[in-house]
């Protein structure tokens, strides 16, 4: 997947509770370029995020949102450091819900700026392409 018109140095910002699935965007993302900040939970991000970071993107799991949705809502709608990076929220296969949620809740997460969608289940073609255009 690597390609030598993506620019180096790339870092990502993966927040997932499976270990498994953070190998998955480890085998996915490095190869065009990236290193990683890896989380379990918003909390561990929110607690830990620094903007010298210079991230180029978080990639979110609906499964991340443990404990009050609402507040992380908020910190990504308010954080000025946060609005100009591209966030991508990974959604449940049908597309319609997010971590049980009718579809309310991904309409709260399209009002966060720069937010974007991945359905399960994506290959990885088409998650190389979503990164590639975000990092452009």
């Amino acid at each position: 997947m690597y390609s030598p018109t993506m620019p180096q140095f790339l870092r990502a910002a993966v927040v997932d509770r499976s270990f498994l699935a953070h190998n998955v965007y480890a085998t996915l993302l490095k190869p065009l370029g990236f290193s990683l900040f890896s989380f379990q939970t918003l909390k561990e991000l929110k607690e830990s995020f620094n903007p010298k970071w210079n991230a180029n993107f978080f990639l979110i799991n609906s499964n991340a949102f443990v404990g009050s949705k609402e507040k992380y809502l908020e910190w990504f709608q308010k954080e000025k450091s946060l609005k100009a990076i591209p966030k991508v929220f990974i959604c449940e296969a049908d597309g319609k819900k997010w971590l049980g949620h009718p579809f309310g809740m991904v309409s709260e997460l399209k009002k966060i700026p720069n937010s974007h969608f991945l359905t399960k289940p994506f290959y990885p073609p088409e998650f190389g392409e979503k990164v590639k255009k975000l990092c452009r």
